[in-house]
């Protein structure tokens, strides 16, 4: 599905930024952290101005992600939590104290993140630099949580490893 920025953002409704965010495909060959490191920094570097924690390995990552949010929400600290995959509803994946983000939210996140991919790769970004599905959840849990001011980011990676698009954090902790 081709994109045209210029048309399609802003995005009105939820069904709307879902099926745009489906459009950039699932394509987990796109290794690499060149295309999220040029959006982000388009939207302010907001992966550096969260304390994050990264939980990465090969198993269990989505249990020790779900465990850390719990702690730190006990301890009463403002989380969000970005996991994958999602069961249900794709908002699973971002979460602001153990909930997905409202649909209002995502859609702005949505139109903020898309509107820094127009700006890095032109009104239709080629297949070579437009962000994955994956990667654009990313930006759009990176920039909402900055948004938000929340105090801790609880990060699960993906299937990158080191060519993560969540290994774009300057200091994780």
């Amino acid at each position: 599905m081709e994109l045209s920025l210029q048309t399609a953002v802003p995005f009105k409704t939820l069904e709307a930024a879902t099926a745009a965010i489906d459009g950039l495909g699932m394509d987990v060959h796109k290794l690499g952290t060149s295309r999220i490191k040029a959006v982000l920094q388009t939207l302010g570097n907001p992966q550096d101005r969260v304390p994050a924690l990264h939980v990465v390995g090969t198993n269990g990552k989505g249990s020790v992600t779900a465990y850390l949010t719990a702690m730190l929400q006990a301890a009463g600290f403002q989380c969000g939590t970005f996991t994958s995959p999602h069961l249900v509803d794709v908002r699973e994946r971002i979460q602001v104290n153990g909930r997905p983000i409202d649909q209002s939210a995502f859609i702005e996140a949505t139109n903020r993140v898309f509107m820094a991919m127009g700006a890095v790769g032109g009104q239709v970004p080629d297949p070579a630099s437009a962000l994955s599905y994956f990667e654009c959840l990313n930006a759009m849990a990176f920039d909402e949580f900055a948004r938000l001011k929340l105090d801790v980011a609880v990060i699960e990676a993906g299937l990158g490893g080191r060519l993560d698009s969540t290994n774009v954090m300057a200091s994780p902790l």
